[in-house]
């Protein structure tokens, strides 16, 4: 139920400011449902996301059939790989750019005590 928007704030609050350190990147996204583009910029450990715009000098381009599948890997419920295998994910390169962003994101238990005793 999340917006492409909120997809990525998500995926920038997960990204370990440690493992961004010193690292920069440019990545297109296109959604193929709707049309969306983005460009998702890493820089200065931050990850930037910004709708409507591609640009030609990106270390990858990643063409995403639907949103919905780009959100349940973000979430852990399915794959990159098998995304990949499926088709439901293409990429201009080989990918590795996009996993070594995947590599940067943290991941929180979903569950925790809100009171404790």
């Amino acid at each position: 139920a999340m917006s492409t928007d909120m997809l990525f704030d998500y995926m920038g609050i997960r990204l370990d400011v440690d493992k961004a350190a010193g690292k920069k990147m440019l990545i297109n996204m296109k959604f193929g449902e709707n049309g969306e583009k983005y460009l998702l910029t890493l820089q200065n450990s931050v990850l930037i996301y910004t709708p409507g715009k591609n640009v030609e000098n990106a270390d990858e381009t990643m063409q995403v059939a639907n949103r919905e599948d780009f959100a349940m890997m973000i979430a852990g419920l399915e794959k990159l790989d098998d995304l990949v295998k499926s088709g439901k994910i293409k990429f201009k390169h080989n990918g590795e750019k996009f996993k070594e962003l995947l590599a940067m994101l943290d991941d929180f238990k979903m569950m925790f005590n809100v009171v404790t005793p």
